[in-house]
C-alpha cells in the first residue's frame, strides 16, 4: 500500500470473494507451482499466495491475505517496486520487465533473497490485479551467507553447521548431517537432530559413515535392515531408513569428512538426495579447502620459515596464553638460548652453512624439550623454550643440561665438522609477569651464563620476572 494509504483491518480483503488466498477462484491454477505466486491488487494488498509462498515466509493463508506487500519487503526495495508497477501500466515504455532480486520477510524475522517479475494477470481476472511470479533458490541464498560467513572470517563451526540445510531447505522432512574434523583432530557431527545423536552414538565400526571413511567410497543403505543391529535399532526409534554417506576430502586431515542423507522409513528412495549431496560436497569442499588455506597462513604468520619453529610474533603470543592461563598457581618456565660460536661458522663458511646449522640446532632443541614444550626463534641465533607448565627449577635445568649437551654435538655438513654450544638463562614465573618481563629476566640469565664461561645455564634470581 503507498504511503499513509489505510485500510479497515477487520473488513474483507479487496476481492476476496473473487480471489481467495487459496483453493479456489481465477488463481487456483497456480496453487501447485514450485514457485512463488502472489497477486496484489490496485492497493498493493495481497489477495492471493499459492502454498509454496506461504510454506516459504511462514504463513497460512489468513495471515497472509489481505495484509500490504509493503509489509514483506524490504525498505530499499520498495521503491523499486513501485516503479516496476508503474512501468507494466506505462504504455509509453518499450522496455521488458525483466526479474530482479527481492528480500522478502518470513513470519520468523529473516530475510530470504527470492527473484520476482510482475506481469498483468490472465483475461478473465479481476481488474486493477497484478501477478507477481518468484523464484527462491535455497542453493543461492545459502552459498551467499557462506561466502559473507568467510569475508567476516567466521568460525569454522558456523559456516560447517550451513552446509546440511543445502538439502534440508530442499527436502524438509528428510534428514542431512556432516560428520567432518575440527582443527584439533576432534571429530565433530552437525546436521539435523536425528541424525547428530545417532552418529554420536555410533562413531565408528560398520556404520555407513565410518565404512566411507575407511573404505574412501560412498555408501548406499537402501534399507534400515541392512544396518548393524545397534545402529540399525536407534535408526527404528528415528524412523530412518535409506542412508547415503559420501566422503569428502578434508586437505588438512588424512580423515575425510562425510555427508550423510537419510531418508524417512516411508520416505522416498536414496535417489532424492543425490543432487542435495552434490550440491552439499561442493560446498564443503570449499568450506575444507578455504579452512586448510587459512589455518596454513596463520601458521606462516607464526612461523620461522627457516627453522620451521615458532616466530617471535607466534612464541609471544603463546607464552602470553600460557601466563594468563597461570592465574597465580601454576609455574610457567621459560629458558632463553643464544648460540656459541655460531658467528664464527656463518662468517667462516658463509650464509647458506649457517641457515644449514640453523636448522639443525632447530631439531635438536625439539628432541631435548618436552612434549607440549614450545620452541621459539627470538631472531638470529637466539632460541627460547616455553614450558607451560612446571613443578620446580629442577624440571627446567635438566631441559637446559640435555640442550647444552645435544647442540654440542659435532655438525657434519657439506663435507664440514662444524661445532656450536648453547648458553642458557632461566627465567619463571607463576603468573605474575608479563611476557616481556619474563623474557627480559631470561634473557638477562642468558648474559649471566655466557659471563660466567658459555656453555652452562644460569636461574634469574626470583625466577618470577
Amino acid at each position: 500500500m503507498p504511503a499513509g494509504a489505510a485500510r479497515d483491518r477487520d473488513a474483507p480483503p479487496p476481492e476476496a470473494s473473487e480471489s481467495p488466498g487459496a483453493g479456489s477462484g481465477p488463481y487456483s491454477v497456480f496453487d501447485d507451482l514450485t514457485d512463488v505466486v502472489v497477486v496484489l491488487d490496485a492497493n498493493f494488498d495481497i489477495v492471493y499466495t499459492n502454498e509454496f509462498a506461504r510454506t516459504l515466509l511462514g504463513y497460512d493463508a489468513d495471515g497472509i491475505t489481505g495484509r500490504s506487500v509493503t509489509e514483506f519487503l524490504n525498505a530499499e526495495d520498495i521503491v523499486r517496486a513501485f516503479e516496476v508497477v508503474a512501468l507494466m501500466s506505462d504504455d509509453r515504455v518499450g522496455v521488458p520487465i525483466t526479474p530482479a532480486l527481492y528480500d522478502l520477510r518470513r513470519s520468523d524475522g529473516r530475510w530470504l533473497p527470492v527473484e520476482l517479475n510482475a506481469v498483468n494477470p490472465p483475461a478473465g481476472t479481476p481488474a486493477g490485479h497484478t501477478l507477481v511470479i518468484g523464484r527462491y533458490s535455497g542453493d543461492h541464498d545459502l552459498q551467499n551467507r557462506i561466502l559473507e560467513l568467510i569475508t567476516a572470517d567466521s568460525r569454522d563451526a558456523d559456516l560447517l553447521t550451513l552446509i546440511p540445510e543445502f538439502g534440508s531447505w530442499r527436502h524438509p522432512q528428510e534428514q542431512y548431517a556432516v560428520l567432518y574434523t575440527d582443527v584439533d583432530g576432534t571429530d565433530q557431527i552437525t546436521g539435523t537432530d536425528a541424525v547428530v545423536r545417532i552418529v554420536a552414538r555410533h562413531p565408528g565400526g560398520d556404520s555407513p559413515w565410518a565404512r566411507a571413511r575407511r573404505e574412501g567410497g560412498e555408501v548406499l543403505i537402501e534399507s534400515a535392515e541392512m544396518l548393524p543391529a545397534p545402529l540399525r535399532a536407534d535408526a527404528g526409534v528415528a524412523d530412518l531408513g535409506a542412508c547415503w554417506a559420501v566422503p569428502v576430502a578434508d586437505p588438512l586431515h588424512d580423515t575425510p569428512a562425510v555427508l550423510i542423507g537419510w531418508s524417512r522409513t516411508e520416505g522416498p528412495p536414496p535417489s532424492v538426495h543425490r543432487y542435495a549431496l552434490e550440491i552439499m560436497g561442493r560446498m564443503l569442499t570449499l568450506v575444507l579447502q578455504w579452512r586448510c588455506q587459512r589455518e596454513a597462513l596463520e601458521r606462516a604468520a607464526r612461523r620461522d620459515p627457516l627453522t620451521e619453529v615458532a616466530n617471535r610474533a607466534g612464541f609471544f603470543e603463546v607464552l602470553g596464553d600460557a601466563l594468563t592461563r597461570a592465574a597465580d598457581h601454576t609455574m610457567v618456565g621459560l629458558l632463553y638460548i643464544d648460540l656459541d660460536g655460531f658467528k664464527d661458522v656463518n662468517d667462516g663458511h658463509g650464509h647458506s652453512v649457517g641457515d644449514d646449522v640453523l636448522r639443525i640446532v632447530a631439531q635438536r632443541l625439539s628432541a631435548a624439550v618436552r612434549r607440549g614444550d614450545l620452541i621459539g626463534r627470538l631472531g638470529g641465533d637466539e632460541f627460547a623454550v616455553l614450558c607451560p607448565t612446571v613443578n620446580d627449577i629442577d624440571s627446567l635445568t635438566a631441559i637446559a643440561r640435555r640442550i647444552i649437551e645435544d647442540v654440542s654435538q659435532p655438525i657434519a655438513i657439506r663435507g664440514l665438522d662444524l661445532r656450536v654450544g648453547a648458553s642458557i638463562g632461566i627465567a619463571t614465573s607463576v603468573g605474575t609477569a608479563l611476557p616481556d618481563q619474563l623474557v627480559d629476566a631470561a634473557d638477562r640469565s642468558l648474559y649471566r651464563a655466557k659471563a660466567d664461561g658459555r656453555g652452562r645455564w644460569h636461574v634469574a634470581e626470583g625466577s618470577d620476572g
